[in-house]
Parts: C-alpha cells; structure tokens; sequence
C-alpha cells in the first residue's frame, strides 16, 4: 500500500478535523483534510442572508461557558463575541415567571445525584426512584432533553454527572453569542490549516478506508461522481456518531469491530430547531400576567414552556432583531416533523406561549429558517449523548488504533464536554497530540 506524499489524512473539516489538521501542519506535517460537503464547519452552519439583519444559526450558535478551547481561537481571531443579555422566562399554567424557579428544581435534582452517586442508570429511573415531585420531574426532564437533546429514559447518570463537573470548571451557566456568526470561528480554523500548509479537499466523500499498520488509503467520491484514492501512513477520522453506526456509511478494510461496538454503546440525540423571522419584533410589545403582576418581554432573551410542542425559545438579543428561535429535543424533537409542519408546528408553539391568537403570529411571520439534521447524510442527528454504560463507550470510540487509525469529533470526547463546539475542538487536538506521539514511538 501506497502511502503518497502526505504525512496524514483527516476525515471531515467540522471543527475537531480542522483541529487536528492546524495542530498537525503547525508541526511541520503534509496534512490534507477530505471533506464530504461543499463547505467546512459540519455541524457549524451559518446562513448569512440578505433579508436578515443577523447571521442565521441552523447548527451550534452559543459559546457555552468560558472553554479555552473556543476563546483562544475568538483572541487569535478577534472575533466580537457578548454575553447574552436580557430576561430569560418560565410560561406555566398561562403565567409567566421568571427562570429561578425552574432552575432551583434542577438544581436540587443534581445535587441529590452528585451526592447519591452510585450505579450508572437511565436518568428517569433515577428520578423515579427518588420519588421527586410532578413539577420538579418535569423540569429535569425539559434541562436533561433540550440541553442533551437525550431521552430522559436513554440517557446515563454517570454521563450526565461528568457533563454537569465539565460545566461548572468552565463556567457553562453563561451563553455567549458570536455576532458575526459561529462560522467565523471554523473559518478561522481553515485559514490556519492553509496558512500552515494543509491542504483542504472539498465535496470529497469517503466511501472506503483501507488500512494495515503504518498504511492508509481512502477512496472518495467528488461531487461530479468521479472517484479517486488518497494515502497516508496515518488517518484522523472525525466521522459523526451516526455515521461510524452504519456500516455502509464509510467501509473500513479490514473492519473495525471494536469501533463499531463503541458507537453503538453511544447514543445519537436529534433536536428540531426553527429560526422564524418576523416583520417586527412584535413580541417585545406584549404584557403577560406573571405571579408579581403584569410582565414585559420588551427584553427577552430565553422563553421555556414544557406546555407547547417546541418548548424553548430565544432572542437574537443582544441584536434586536425580529427573529427567534424554537428548540425541541429528545422526545419532544420526536413528536416533530421536519419541513413545513415544523414550521406550523412553531408558529403555533410560538402563538401559545405568547398567550395571542395564531393568526397573530402569523401575520408577522415573514420566513423560516431550518436544517433537517437527522436526514442530513453526512451528519445524521444533532450530536451524541451517553446512555447506560456510554462513558466507557466514548472512552473505546477515542482510542487509537494500531498507530495508525486516530479517532476525533465531539463523540469521543471523553472529558464531559460531547455535544459541544469546544468538546469537538478538544478531541482534536488531543488527536493531533497522539499523531505526534506516534511519530516519537
């Protein structure tokens, strides 16, 4: 086998690939990043259209928290990046109140967990077990689902405990916006790969990886059909969760069963998200009755009801701008359906917890915005979640194989932080770190 005149292939430029791919040219090694799609940043992917006054988010859009990994690329960049601002609600029961509340409930749940410990389990039979009242079982379940886009029945203590930990080191309670778009950050991340002497291939879809110690070659499929073959002594393979479970997908030669038990011991949350634009911000107009009198959303930036089909919503704040966007995960993403029944779907979620008629809503309702990410073929579902057992599953996923095969993206994150931008950024470096260690060996 052939190894080519580069030093290491990388499957996929999402953010973990691009990653991987700086680090690795950064160290003076031939680095070409193969990528199915015409564009980089997978699950990254910002719409910046005319008719909008802000970059529209179909995939990741906060800045959790303060991770280094995410801010030194913001500082490299100088990229304009703000918390969010404004007053984040709670609609129950037609009243309208703010978050403390339902974030007290939450909070008490995770405390018991972290105290209690004990044998990894389905999150809801945790919550059964501890016999939590109607109200406070119901705001878990609307944290464990939106947040993880999990099913409370599927997703592990265990996992959700070391989510919580990673969270609280890096202050993830607070949300930060990007304002020239989340695209701005992989962006970045490409021009460090080109600067650094990588070489990016685009509209390049792997079909098969084959390999023996010290050996790689892909075969692609560019966009026009044509195929072709490309070789390394070494891969770093950032394939989403829901790929790496088909076995179609992407054939590895020989196989790799180890993996495959790994990514089926993971589980793939889906999530139905919709950005509606409106001819104005409406919304910032109206009073709803609250437990301390009348309230205004003039300065809104977050709105739950667990009563409503989409069950969290947002602001553009601290732009104002008359856009907003539905969120559903978990169970409640499963009840949806994508296309135009997600949009009536949210004009009449959106309508409700407005406490307004929906043809209301409707006359404002200029244009939606949606990405269909569980049909997405090079994605299949939003992004990963450990079920029962699934710590130990991630752990599997990210281990090398033979020094040959590395393994990166946000699902082998082994660090609490999956399901994120800077979770995904880590496991490539971390990649890039054991490529270079190989090479010592």
């Amino acid at each position: 086998m052939e190894t080519g005149d580069t030093d290491v292939l990388v499957i996929g430029a999402g953010a973990s690939g691009l990653a991987a791919a700086g680090d690795l040219a950064a160290a003076g090694l031939r680095v070409r990043v193969v990528e199915a799609r015409g564009r980089v940043g997978g699950r990254v992917h910002t719409l910046y259209e005319s008719s909008s006054p802000v970059p529209v988010e179909l995939g990741a859009e906060f800045i959790h928290g303060e991770p280094r990994e995410t801010w030194e690329l913001v500082e490299r960049a100088n990229l304009l990046v703000c918390e969010l601002p404004g007053r984040r609600w709670q609609k129950r029961g037609g009243r309208l109140t703010t978050t403390d509340e339902f974030w007290s409930k939450i909070e008490k749940v995770f405390e018991r967990l972290k105290r209690e410990g004990g044998r990894d389990r389905a999150f809801e039979e945790f919550l059964s077990e501890r016999r939590e009242d109607a109200e406070t079982r119901e705001a878990a379940r609307l944290y464990v689902e939106g947040f993880h886009a999990a099913h409370s029945e599927r997703i592990g203590t265990r996992g959700l405990l070391k989510a919580e930990e990673a969270s609280e080191r890096t202050n993830g309670d607070k949300l930060f916006r990007v304002l020239s778009g989340y695209r701005s950050v992989v962006e970045h991340l490409r021009e460090e790969v080109l600067r650094r002497g990588g070489e990016i291939m685009l509209g390049t879809a792997v079909e098969e990886l084959r390999w023996r110690p010290g050996g790689v070659e892909l075969t692609a499929r560019g966009a026009g059909g044509e195929a072709g073959t490309h070789a390394a002594p070494r891969v770093v393979v950032t394939l989403p969760l829901g790929l790496l479970k088909d076995e179609k997908a992407v054939r590895f030669v020989p196989e790799l069963p180890d993996k495959r038990a790994a990514a089926a011991g993971i589980e793939v949350g889906h999530v139905e998200r919709v950005t509606l634009r409106f001819r104005e911000r409406f919304w910032e107009k109206l009073e709803l009755p609250g437990d301390e009198g009348v309230r205004s959303l003039a300065e809104m930036s977050f709105l739950f009801s667990p009563e409503v089909a989409v069950p969290t919503w947002w602001t553009a704040l601290p732009v104002r701008a008359p856009l907003v966007v539905g969120w559903a995960g978990g169970t409640a993403a499963d009840r949806l359906s994508g296309g135009d029944s997600l949009v009536e779907s949210a004009l009449q979620s959106f309508a409700e917890v407005l406490g307004v008629a929906r043809g209301e809503v409707a006359s404002q309702f200029v244009e939606a915005y949606t990405h269909d990410w569980r049909s997405d073929p090079f994605a299949r579902g939003a992004y990963s979640y450990p079920p029962v057992g699934g710590v130990e599953a991630q752990e599997a996923l990210a281990r090398p194989v033979e020094g040959t095969l590395f393994f990166a993206g946000e699902a082998t994150n082994t660090d609490g932080h999956n399901g994120t931008v800077h979770g995904a950024i880590a496991t490539g470096r971390r990649a890039a770190r054991e490529v270079l260690e190989s090479l010592r060996a």
